[in-house]
């Protein structure tokens, strides 16, 4: 028994393991929205992000029409906290200022884009809403996309606590947590 717990303690230092506290679940994972399909509007985590949005459309390599949306997408899962919301989202943001993506190519073991811009907004009942921007990764194969079958283990994750008042964000890849990704945005 000492062994397996030494092993697991070695482990735990080397690996991507979450901890007990943020033990991610299905539960836990961000929803996948293609800003680009119609009614994309329509999902309320598209205006946290509509001013952002404007800039990368007018960037956009491909000619839109108006009130067409480009190719970028959103990562989010939102969050009950007595009567409040809490939205956590991440923007696949491929204009300056954005996601990181240098270590992905198609010789990279990463399956994540580094470094995007994230929000973590609070909704209190009266419509009040409060703001934090932070960092942290966009897996590359979030559910369904691309209209094609997600990777069974690469997946991210939004876990709100509550009694801390934080957002982690997580990444898996190959099926364990990927440790650079573990971001927390604080309320």
């Amino acid at each position: 028994m000492k062994k397996i717990l030494s092993i697991l303690s070695v482990l735990a230092g080397t690996a991507f393991i979450p901890s007990a506290a943020h033990a991610q679940t299905t539960g836990d994972e961000m929803q996948f929205l293609r800003i680009g399909k119609p009614g994309a509007e329509q999902v309320p985590v598209f205006a946290h992000w509509k001013d952002r949005i404007a800039v990368l459309n007018k960037q956009s390599m491909v000619p839109l029409k108006p009130g067409q949306n480009g190719v970028n997408d959103i990562l989010w899962k939102e969050f009950k906290d007595g009567d409040s919301t809490v939205i956590a989202s991440v923007l696949f943001d491929t204009g300056q200022g954005g996601c990181d993506m240098g270590a992905n190519s198609s010789s990279s073991t990463q399956s994540w884009a580094a470094d995007c811009p994230a929000k973590v907004v609070t909704i209190t009942p009266d419509g009040q809403r409060s703001v934090r921007t932070g960092r942290a990764c966009y897996q590359w194969f979030p559910v369904k996309s691309f209209d094609d079958p997600a990777e069974p283990d690469e997946r991210t994750y939004a876990f709100y606590d509550a009694a801390k008042r934080t957002v982690t964000f997580r990444v898996t890849a190959k099926g364990k947590f990927a440790r650079p990704c573990n971001r927390e945005v604080r309320l």
